[in-house]
């Protein structure tokens, strides 16, 4: 699934149930002058700051100069019932 900054909605939930511990995988990736999608390459890096045990900021980058203010997103995990 890809977010994009310029037409997500400000809030997504997302739900992820399992029997075990879940993996959530992220990345940075942005659209190029020609509207091709990149990720992996340039300035692709990532910023992780933990605010507490249940969230994390994430601040991305998608320009030559490296500010990771182009896309900063909080991520709140929260644990369910147990199955």
């Amino acid at each position: 699934m890809v977010l994009w900054r310029d037409t997500s909605p400000d809030e997504v939930a997302i739900e992820a149930v399992g029997k075990g511990p879940i993996t959530l995988t992220l990345w940075n990736c942005w659209r190029d002058d020609r509207g091709v999608t990149q990720a992996w390459i340039g300035n692709a890096a990532m910023r992780f700051e933990q605010l507490s045990d249940e969230v994390v900021r994430i601040r991305s980058n998608s320009r030559p100069e490296v500010t990771f203010n182009d896309s900063v997103i909080e991520v709140s995990f929260v644990r369910g019932p147990a199955l």
